[in-house]
C-alpha cells in the first residue's frame, strides 16, 4: 500500500553533485571486514532508486529514494521493507526522527526547488499527519531537544526556516519564521549545513563566504576565516556551547571560534576537503572527515589543537557518532545524525567511504580502527537502531545492514 502525497524535495542531480567531494587520491582496495568484527552479520535490502537520507526510531528506519520519489519503511526487527510512502512528484531528501520517536519528518522538493515538510506517525501505520511549506532549496533539518521547534537550512534563500510546535509535532505549528542568515548559495542549489545546540544555531553562507552563528536570543554573529565554509558543528562542555567549528572546503582548514564569534585558531595541517563533522562531548573531541585525503582528523576543541588522524578508505564523506550499544529494545537509539550527546556515551565512530563502497569503524577514545566493512555502491548515509547500522547505497538501490 502506498501513502499518497502531493508535494516534493531535493532535485536528484543537485543532491548527488553536492554530496560528492573531489577524489584526488588513487583507489585503494577494500579488504574483508577485519577479524575484530568477525562476528558481525550483514544483510542487503533492496529499496528504491538512489536511496539517500535516513533516520530511525526504535522500530523503523525511513529511507528516502531520491531517484523515484518514495520513502521506504524498514522494520528494524525483521529488516524487511514493510511499506513504501509515495511522495508524488517530489524528490525526498533528508529525514529526521523526533527525539521521542513518535514522528518522522521528511523533506521534499519539487522541480522548481520549492520544499515541503511532511510529518509522519510511524505507530499509526505511518499516516501522514501534516504537510507544510518550507521555502526554496531546503536541505538539512534539525529538531530541538523538546521536539517543539524545527529548523531547516535553505540553499535558495538567505535564512533558516523555523517552525514552532508549542502543542507538539502532531498539531499545526503556532508560527513559521525565517531566521536571517547569509546567502545560501550563488545559484540556489547545493548543500547547506545546519547545526543546533542549547538554543544556538549555525549555518554556512556559501553565497557570501561566511558563517552565521545565532544565539538563543536571536543575535546573529558573522564568522569569517577561510574559504568556502561547508561542514559546521557546535561543540559543548557541561551541556554549554563552547566552540563553533567550521570546515573550510577550499582552503582545507578548520576554524574554531568562541560564542562571541572571535576566531580562536585556524588549523591548517588537517588534510584535504573537510566534509562532515561529528562531535563527542564526553571526550571534548571533534571528528572531521577529509574527503580529499582519505582520513578523519581528530581535534581537541576545549584546548584547540589537532590531536590525531585516522586513516579511512577512499573518499570519506559522512561521519556518525554511533549510539551506545544496548541489550534493551526500549532504550534503543531513536536515530543518530552527528551529535553523540543525544545518544549516551559514544565509543564508536562510523565513516562512509563513498568511493570505496565501504564504511570504516573506529574507537572514539583510542582511535583504533575496529573494521572496514563492505557496503554497497555509491554515496552512503547511515542510521542506527536495535544495535544495527543501516547504510544507504545510492548507486545500487540497496541498504546494507550491519549487526554491531
Amino acid at each position: 500500500m502506498k501513502t499518497r502525497i502531493a508535494f516534493s524535495l531535493l532535485l536528484l542531480s543537485t543532491s548527488l553533485n553536492a554530496c560528492q567531494a573531489p577524489a584526488n587520491t588513487p583507489m585503494t582496495p577494500v579488504p574483508e571486514s577485519s577479524s575484530s568484527a568477525a562476528n558481525a552479520t550483514f544483510k542487503t535490502l533492496t529499496v528504491g532508486k538512489a536511496p539517500h537520507g535516513m533516520a530511525a526510531n526504535n522500530a523503523f528506519v525511513y529511507n528516502s529514494n531520491s531517484g523515484e520519489s518514495s520513502v521506504s519503511v524498514i522494520d528494524t526487527i525483521t529488516d524487511t521493507v514493510v511499506k513504501t510512502l509515495d511522495m508524488g512528484t517530489d524528490t525526498p531528501g533528508y529525514i529526521k526522527a523526533s527525539h521521542d520517536g513518535k514522528y518522522m519528518l521528511v523533506l521534499s522538493t519539487n522541480e522548481a526547488g520549492v520544499g515541503q515538510l511532511h510529518i509522519f506517525e510511524p505507530a499509526q501505520d505511518h499516516r501522514l499527519v501534516q504537510t507544510l511549506p518550507i521555502g526554496n532549496g531546503p536541505d538539512k533539518i534539525q529538531i530541538s531537544d523538546n521536539d517543539q521547534a524545527v529548523y531547516i537550512s535553505l540553499a535558495g534563500e538567505p535564512g533558516i526556516a523555523h517552525y514552532a510546535f508549542a502543542d507538539g509535532l502532531g498539531k499545526p505549528p503556532m508560527a513559521r519564521t525565517l531566521i536571517a542568515a547569509g546567502a545560501g548559495s550563488a545559484d540556489g542549489h547545493g548543500h547547506r549545513a545546519l547545526t543546533i545546540q542549547a538554543g544556538w544555531l549555525m549555518t554556512p553562507n556559501p553565497g557570501d563566504n561566511s558563517t552565521s552563528l545565532i544565539s538563543p536570543t536571536g543575535e546573529s554573529r558573522i564568522l569569517r576565516d577561510g574559504n568556502s565554509p561547508g561542514p559546521v558543528a557546535l561543540a559543548t562542555q557541561n551541556n554549554t556551547v563552547l566552540r563553533a567549528i567550521v570546515g573550510n572546503t577550499a582552503s582545507h582548514t578548520l576554524s574554531l571560534f568562541d560564542t562571541q564569534g572571535e576566531a580562536l585558531t585556524t588549523l591548517s595541517d588537517v588534510g584535504q576537503s573537510p566534509t562532515d563533522i561529528a562531535i563527542v562531548p564526553e571526550l571534548g573531541r571533534a571528528f572531521v572527515t577529509m574527503a580529499g585525503s582519505n582520513q578523519v582528523t581528530v581535534v581537541d576543541y576545549i584546548n584547540p589543537q589537532k590531536i590525531g588522524t585516522v586513516n579511512t578508505q577512499q573518499r570519506p564523506v559522512h561521519i556518525y557518532a554511533a549510539p551506545q550499544k544496548t541489550d534493551s529494545r526500549a532504550s534503543a537509539a531513536l536515530g543518530v545524525k552527528h551529535e553523540g550527546h543525544d545518544h549516551g556515551a559514544v565509543t564508536e565512530i562510523w565513516v562512509g567511504n563513498d568511493s570505496a563502497d565501504s564504511v570504516t569503524v573506529f574507537n572514539a577514545q583510542t582511535l583504533e580502527v575496529i573494521a572496514h566493512h563492505r557496503a554497497g555502491k555509491g554515496h552512503h548515509k547511515m542510521a542506527f537502531s536495535q544495535n544495527k547500522a543501516y547504510i544507504s547505497n545510492i548507486t545500487d538501490g540497496t541498504l546494507t545492514v550491519i549487526s554491531r
